[in-house]
């Protein structure tokens, strides 16, 4: 089924600035229920007395790369998580909500009730200009519907990835695609962009299942 995103109009501030659609599990955090598995721990997120508490590593370079993109574009995180768990997510992530223009769910889109397997971006009530928007995920079958906008990036599954800099090296393409005037189409600038690393991945970015709760 598909999960398509419905969004509020751009907020004053973030007018005529590119969006940014960024994948939550696996791309900015990894979470697990079962304690001392991050060498790292950077919070906990408690649900319900009776369920075991979720155990949340955020991604090195997390916090800079949110502030600084959020300068850029209008940034939008898009979860296929229940809205529960998104809210609780977005209340450690970026309390002061300085950071991210929205937070959407499962619940935050429209279609049937089925489990959503992947991400859709064409609903008019998406309300954005598909040439301005990017999209970066660690699943490519997410965006199955608009890989021209998106950027695959390996997954990211705990904080023993001392080495991991997938955010830091992404920056600087996505601060270039950001310059770009609005007469621009990012999906094309996209194709010309150096991502080595990226492009790396692309073929072992293979479907699977991705669990969220």
């Amino acid at each position: 089924q598909r999960c398509m995103a419905q969004l509020e109009a751009q907020h004053v501030d973030k007018v005529g600035k590119p969006t940014l659609i960024l994948d939550l599990d696996g791309t900015l955090i990894a979470t697990s229920r079962q304690a001392g598995l991050h060498a790292k721990l950077d919070f906990v997120v408690e649900f319900d007395p009776q369920e075991q508490p979720v155990w949340v590593c955020k991604r090195p370079g997390l916090d800079d790369f949110l502030s600084k993109a959020s300068q850029l574009f209008e940034v939008v995180v898009f979860s296929l998580g229940k809205r529960a768990y998104v809210e609780k997510m977005r209340e450690k992530i970026d309390p002061s909500g300085s950071l991210v223009a929205f937070w959407l769910s499962r619940d935050s889109c429209s279609g049937s009730d089925a489990i959503k397997e992947y991400k859709d971006l064409n609903s008019p009530s998406f309300g954005r200009d598909l040439r301005r928007v990017v999209w970066v995920d660690d699943f490519r079958d997410s965006f199955r519907m608009n890989l021209e906008s998106g950027i695959v990036v390996p997954m990211f599954r705990n904080s023993s990835s001392g080495n991991d800099r997938v955010l830091m090296d992404l920056w600087p393409h996505l601060e270039t695609l950001a310059t770009y005037g609005p007469d621009v189409d990012v999906r094309a600038a996209l194709l010309s962009l150096p991502l080595p690393l990226l492009e790396s991945n692309l073929a072992r970015a293979i479907s699977r299942p991705k669990l969220c709760m």
